[in-house]
């Protein structure tokens, strides 16, 4: 590396699938950034990943996760990405979506809102409200080097998106974000369908804009541009049932 950063490290690449009886088997992307502000894991994964976990650490640097890793992001609160935090009882912070916590139950008031007001750790990090499927959600903008991708320049740091489910996939072709903005079904609500929908194209359209490279929910990596890239830009307000129907199409083709 010749210029300041982050080294960002995909630890654990993760997956979705979804079952015939409507169950789904859900992996997150676990990710580690070491730069300026300390050892930082994003999305650590559910309580039963904690072995795994630990071991993926190890294999990274990370001999003691419990004394060595000084934050925790959480891009939401789903289950899938906070449930082994407590394995990091030296952090000196933790954020899961809005909320931000410090040691000795110390609560920080910061408006994420929507995507106006970053969250700064250092000039090369900063955590950003991205509301998309959930309300409460943030993406990560880090300037760095993805230490474990073939296609990246170890050489010239980039921007790098780390959006949990605001991107779901590299094709982004899952239901767990086109379709369920289409459905309205968020969760923690955003409120009416119209408005959540809104919400959503905006948070992507922010890192779209700013990303040279986007860590999704799972799976690997992908650098922008990407093939097909109307897809996941701003819709029209109201997208008419044609314009509808022909991205679902183009979505098909992927």
């Amino acid at each position: 590396m010749t210029e300041g950063g982050y080294s960002v490290t995909l630890l654990r690449q993760g997956s979705y699938t979804r079952s015939q009886d409507g169950s789904s088997l859900r992996t997150c992307n676990t990710i580690l950034l070491r730069g300026p502000s300390g050892s930082i894991i994003v999305n650590p994964g559910s309580v039963w990943n904690t072995r795994t976990l630990i071991s993926l650490l190890k294999s990274a640097g990370i001999e003691s996760p419990e004394k060595e890793i000084t934050h925790v992001i959480c891009t939401d609160g789903r289950a899938e990405h906070v449930g082994c935090m407590s394995l990091f009882e030296g952090a000196a912070m933790m954020i899961v979506g809005f909320d931000i916590q410090k040691r000795g139950d110390i609560f920080v008031e910061h408006d994420f809102g929507d995507g106006i007001a970053p969250y700064e750790f250092d000039e090369y990090l900063y955590v950003i409200g991205t509301p998309g499927q959930r309300g409460h959600q943030v993406s990560l903008m880090v300037r760095g080097w993805i230490t474990n991708d073939n296609q990246t320049d170890n050489e010239k740091p980039g921007q790098i998106a780390i959006t949990g489910n605001l991107f779901t996939d590299r094709t982004d072709a899952s239901r767990v974000s086109f379709f369920d903005a289409l459905e309205g079904n968020h969760g923690d609500s955003l409120g009416d369908k119209e408005n959540s929908i809104n919400c959503w194209r905006r948070s992507r359209q922010y890192v779209l804009d700013r990303a040279d490279w986007i860590i999704p929910e799972y799976g690997e990596a992908f650098k922008l541009p990407v093939a097909n890239l109307e897809i996941f830009q701003i819709l029209p307000d109201r997208p008419s049932r044609l314009y509808s129907d022909r991205i679902l199409r183009a979505y098909l083709r992927l």
